[in-house]
């Protein structure tokens, strides 16, 4: 591409801000103007990834906040809503989630495992549950609770339930997948390229577009994905996106 910028951004992810950040680090230092309107909205159309998608995304957005000229100042949060069948009838029998993010034909940006705690599974079915994450939590066995006054320092939260399909049995989980403060969970993306992309962007001022995404989830081992279409904004001290949803049929 000529004179413009290829931004490799995804909206969550589940992901999201992870590869939004991925793609800021990749630009280049070229002053151009922000996208028309047209091509925005022809970019924003770009059809689906073919993948299992058997993951259907509900909402998503994501953040990245870089004013600081410190790496370890700035922040990063994404949030996605999302809902895919399962196996599973109760969350008893899941020991863990991996929450995978990247760009279509890449590595993961994102890769987030972590354990679920048996203090957040309730419901007389044991069919709902709630974990917050915390600084102190270990990335596969955390086990702490962080009850009492300990909330103020909770980074996101993972929340979900499983219903059943009563016509068919099918069992689905539905959750939301949030980090608020990805700096304190450790979860900083690209923070080696975090000078030169302020850098460019400190050039550029700002920018938009699309690009084809992918999304993964491992449940205690059963996978599910999906593919769609991110959008973003960025501009020289914060960015933004979220998945583009599909036109309705």
């Amino acid at each position: 591409m000529s004179n413009r910028i290829t931004l490799i951004v995804v909206g969550v992810c589940l992901c999201a801000t992870y590869m939004l950040v991925s793609a800021l680090a990749e630009i280049g230092a070229v002053p151009v103007p922000v996208q028309s309107a047209a091509d925005y909205t022809a970019k924003a159309s770009m059809p689906s990834l073919l993948s299992a998608n058997d993951m259907t995304i509900k909402n998503t957005s994501s953040k990245y906040k870089y004013k600081s000229e410190q790496a370890d100042e700035a922040n990063q949060a994404w949030k996605v809503a999302a809902e895919c069948p399962t196996s599973y009838s109760t969350f008893d029998g899941i020991s863990n989630v991996r929450m995978q993010g990247r760009k279509a034909g890449r590595a993961n940006s994102l890769d987030h495992q972590f354990a679920l705690k048996p203090s957040g599974i309730s419901g007389k079915s044991r069919t709902n549950y709630q974990g917050k994450f915390f600084p102190w939590d270990a990335q596969v066995a955390g086990k702490s609770s962080g009850g009492g006054g300990m909330e103020k320092y909770a980074c996101g939260v993972f929340k979900a339930k499983i219903v059943t399909d009563k016509k068919t049995g099918q069992h689905y989980l539905r959750f939301l997948y949030a980090v608020t403060k990805a700096s304190q969970l450790g979860e900083l993306a690209e923070t080696n390229k975090y000078s030169g992309m302020k850098n460019d962007l400190d050039v550029i001022k700002k920018t938009n577009g699309a690009i084809n995404i992918e999304y993964a989830m491992s449940l205690g081992g059963e996978m599910h994905d999906t593919a769609s279409t991110a959008s973003f904004k960025a501009s020289k001290n914060a960015a933004a996106g979220k998945v583009v949803k599909p036109p309705k049929s």
